[in-house]
């Protein structure tokens, strides 16, 4: 048996070093989840769906702060593994708080299980007996349902994201072509990610426990230049790292579960080309966390201080969610980051207010500056936060896959010394 260690002490006394004999356990509220949004997709369940979602909540956290990676070059996984876990407690939430759960767009009631009826003789009466479906038809009809309300993340085609931006698609529409376009887009986002992750672990002072965005040998405004690269190269290492794992579940999705492409639109819908800071948080960043962000932010704010508390009470839960899951992986709390998503509220006040004056939305060149100087400017303090505390040294793509590592720096390292 494995000796527990010292552990965050606030949250639990001990934790178990995760290995690859104790995933099972480490993961296994994934199945009380599915439960959850199987229920979700069933009628007369919702005083069931209040009783299971505390238990639910508290074995989630549990087996999530039970095991923990140790080495530090992989806290990237317990940082995700926190986040998992937090987006679950809110996806859980939205399953058990609704009298009618989940329903898709036009759906007045719940899809029925199989059912079918068929004619046999049975001494008296019309002959007409109901077959009660087979076991397996029943089997796969809830899982194929828990699995389609459990992976939800935007909530497409779901009544409760009423009002979603979903962006319009970008890749063929025929299957084999999607699929080729798709997988070459991984191999792309691959490289991309592991060749800046790479880098980052060359740069001076950036290590698994420590570092910063800005470089202290370097004069203040190359130092300030060379910041401002860095943080819109870990924009893009975030924007392509998540978005090369949805194309990965979508090349299951369509390849292996014969899908439609168009059940998988983009990701983000190409943050670059913002026109203002209420466009790049409202359609063209991801909306994967929106429903995360609504539970514990959004809504309780609407109840307390309508849209205006809505507006603050979603980007506070943003800020929160980014920290609390860092916490969870064993690192201290940073002010930095939840005080720079809750600055967000202030630039799409004034981008309204100037609307108000003007009688004109913030577009253009006006627009640009927004964006540019509350997220390229003020978001440096979040990425630089999170080097502080050893994101940047730590592992994204293990070294052995690592393309970069093995063949790209050592080649670069041999032609510099070679003259």
């Amino acid at each position: 048996m494995q000796t527990l260690r010292p552990g965050l002490k606030d949250l639990h006394g001990t934790y178990e070093p995760l290995t690859w004999s104790n995933i099972p356990y480490a993961h296994a509220w994934l199945i009380a989840y599915l439960f959850m949004a199987y229920l979700t997709r069933r009628p007369h369940t919702h005083i069931v769906r209040l009783l299971v979602l505390p238990i639910f909540v508290y074995f989630m956290f549990w087996c999530t702060l039970r095991y923990r990676i140790e080495d530090p070059r992989f806290g990237w996984y317990n940082w995700l593994r926190g986040l998992l876990a937090l987006a679950a407690t809110a996806q859980a939430i939205t399953f058990a708080s609704r009298p009618e759960g989940l329903l898709r767009i036009g759906e007045i009631r719940h899809a029925p299980l199989p059912n079918e009826t068929y004619q046999q003789p049975y001494g008296s009466g019309n002959g007409i007996v109901p077959q009660t479906p087979e076991s397996r038809v029943i089997v796969l009809a809830c899982i194929s349902d828990a699995f389609e309300v459990g992976v939800l993340a935007r909530g497409i085609g779901w009544q409760y994201a009423y009002g979603l931006h979903v962006p319009k698609a970008r890749r063929p529409s025929e299957r084999s072509s999607y699929l080729k376009s798709t997988l070459i887009s991984v191999m792309r986002a691959y490289l991309f990610v592991d060749l800046i992750d790479s880098f980052l672990d060359t740069l001076p002072g950036i290590t698994a426990t420590t570092g910063s965005l800005y470089l202290p040998a370097l004069s203040p405004v190359l130092r300030y230049i060379v910041a401002t690269a860095l943080h819109v190269l870990a924009g893009f290492v975030i924007i392509l790292g998540i978005e090369m794992w949805y194309d990965i579940a979508s090349l299951v999705g369509v390849g292996v579960f014969q899908q439609s492409p168009s059940s998988w639109p983009p990701f983000h819908d190409e943050p670059w080309f913002s026109s203002s800071l209420h466009e790049f948080w409202s359609k063209r960043w991801h909306q994967a966390l929106r429903q995360t962000f609504l539970v514990y932010g959004g809504y309780p704010g609407w109840w307390v201080a309508g849209d205006l508390g809505m507006l603050f009470g979603t980007f506070l839960a943003s800020g929160l969610f980014h920290e609390i899951g860092l916490y969870v992986a064993g690192e201290p709390i940073d002010p930095w980051v939840t005080l720079f998503f809750f600055a967000q509220p202030f630039g799409i006040l004034a981008e309204k207010f100037y609307k108000k004056q003007t009688g004109r939305r913030v577009n253009g060149t006006l627009g640009v500056v927004m964006v540019v100087v509350f997220v390229v400017v003020l978001g440096q303090v979040c990425t630089d936060s999170w080097l502080r505390r050893g994101m940047g040294g730590k592992v994204i793509t293990p070294p052995a896959l690592s393309p970069a590592r093995r063949i790209i720096i050592p080649y670069l390292r041999g032609l510099c010394e070679s003259h």
